[in-house]
């Protein structure tokens, strides 16, 4: 009984040392990711006056970059690379960038659309004030 006792001890150990682990790799993995984004808004906004831009563009630059390096670390590399398939590495690469630029296109024109209606005033058909010209005799 006291066996069981301890090998029941160890496994919940055990567990409790995957978790630990693994919430370990997760903070770091978030703490690089937050790096990369104010890395991003410092060189991208570096003498910028529309911060606010350069923060959304930053914001939705992030997960095309955070996918993209995943598929290439965890998934191309090991599979392709490290299996010395390098033919397919280089085709898979070249898949893994063309659909990459697509989203990073469309991650450069979701930023400069207006948030609201309020922020386009032609959509909510509000004509300017036209004011009226002084008469100068």
């Amino acid at each position: 009984m006291s066996s069981v006792y301890k090998n029941g001890i160890i496994a919940v150990m055990l567990t409790l040392g995957k978790i630990r682990n693994l919430l370990l790799k997760s903070t770091i993995h978030v703490l690089f990711w937050l790096c990369v984004y104010f890395f991003y808004n410092y060189f991208l906004g570096y003498g910028s006056e529309n911060t606010e831009y350069v923060t959304r563009f930053s914001l939705f630059l992030m997960p095309v970059t955070i996918i993209v390096s995943y598929v290439f670390l965890f998934y191309l590399i090991p599979t392709y690379l490290l299996a010395n398939k390098q033919g397919m590495f280089v085709l898979y690469s070249i898949y893994t960038l063309i659909i990459s630029y697509f989203f990073f296109r469309i991650n450069a024109i979701i930023p400069s659309l207006p948030r609201t209606k309020m922020d386009n005033p032609k959509a909510v058909g509000i004509k300017p004030i036209l004011r009226p010209k002084a008469n100068t005799c």
